[in-house]
C-alpha cells in the first residue's frame, strides 16, 4: 500500500493466509486501487517458481519468523532470476538470527535493526548461469 501510495506502477500482492488475503482485497477497493495491483492468493515460494525472467523493479519480502524461510527465498529468487537488473529487495527477519547468506553477485546496500526486526535493503546483480 505504501508503493501504491508514492506512485508504482502496479503491486502484486501475494498472501496465503484466506483472512488476510480478504481483508487486502477489501482495503484495495476500499481504496480504490485495483486497478494498480494483483492480488494472489498462492505460497510465495510457489508463486516465486512462476515468474517470468526480469519481470519486478523490487520486492518486499517478509517471510513468517521461526520458519527459516530467508535463505530459502533468497535462493528461489536468485534462481527465477525475477528481479530486474540492479532491482532491489527489502527484506525483514528476526533480529536474533544472522545477517542473510546473500545470492552471488547480490549485494547488501543498507541494514538496521529496530527492536527484534533486521530489515536489509539488497541490490540484485544477476550472474549469468
Amino acid at each position: 500500500f505504501e508503493a501504491l501510495s508514492r506512485g508504482a506502477g502496479k503491486v502484486i500482492f501475494v498472501e496465503r493466509d484466506a483472512r488476510v488475503y480478504q481483508s487486502l482485497r477489501v482495503n484495495l477497493d476500499l481504496l480504490k486501487l485495483e486497478s494498480k495491483s494483483e492480488i494472489n492468493q498462492s505460497d510465495a515460494m510457489n508463486f516465486i517458481s512462476g515468474l517470468s525472467p526480469e519481470t519486478l523493479d523490487l520486492v518486499f519480502l517478509d517471510p513468517p519468523y521461526g520458519k527459516g524461510l530467508v535463505s530459502e527465498c533468497l535462493k528461489k529468487l536468485y534462481d527465477c532470476q525475477c528481479l530486474k537488473p540492479k532491482g532491489l529487495l527489502y527484506l525483514e527477519q528476526e533480529s536474533e538470527l544472522c545477517d542473510p547468506e546473500l545470492p552471488e553477485g547480490w549485494i547488501m546496500l543498507k541494514n538496521k535493526q529496530a527492536g527484534q526486526v533486521n530489515y536489509y535493503l539488497l541490490q540484485a546483480s544477476q550472474v549469468e548461469k
